[in-house]
Formats: structure tokens, sequence, C-alpha cells
């Protein structure tokens, strides 16, 4: 897989931004104030770390992060994603 096809799951990106899963669900919702982006075209949940409106919206709410920077870190296997929904 290239960087530029770099795609987050729901239980990576939370743990990127260090927030529950649900929280991520919830803002991706329709009737959500501020809808969180995600990447169309996977059949499930996915985020993409390259997306200008993902980053936006990660600069509004959590402000300035490198996305690609820590994801490419987290999937590379050097951050413990763990495996509950917390």
């Amino acid at each position: 897989m290239s960087a530029r096809n770099l795609i987050l799951d729901p239980v990576q990106f939370a743990a990127l931004l260090n927030v529950r899963v649900d929280w991520l669900y919830k803002r991706t919702k329709k009737t959500a104030k501020d809808r969180l982006p995600k990447c169309p075209g996977y059949g499930k949940l996915r985020f993409n770390p390259y997306d200008p409106k993902l980053q936006e919206w990660v600069t509004r709410n959590f402000g300035p992060l490198d996305l690609v920077g820590i994801a490419a870190t987290m999937t590379a296997g050097n951050v413990d994603m763990g495996t509950s929904n917390e």
C-alpha cells in the first residue's frame, strides 16, 4: 500500500484522536451539527488522512494535527491500537 492510499478504520481513527469509536460514529451521521467527513466507496466507515476536508474538521475540533504522519506511524505498528471501543 502506498502512503497516499493510507485509509483508517474507525478504531484506528478514534485512537489517533483519543476518542471513543461511538463518538466518531455519532459525528458521521447526517444529523450531526459539524459532520465528520468520511471516505466514500468502501462500504464501511473509513477515513482518509489526506482528505483536506477531514484535515480542516480535525483542526477545527482538535487543533492542528499531522494526521498523515500520525496515521502512518500508527499503521506501521508503532502504536498500540487496542481492541476496545472505549
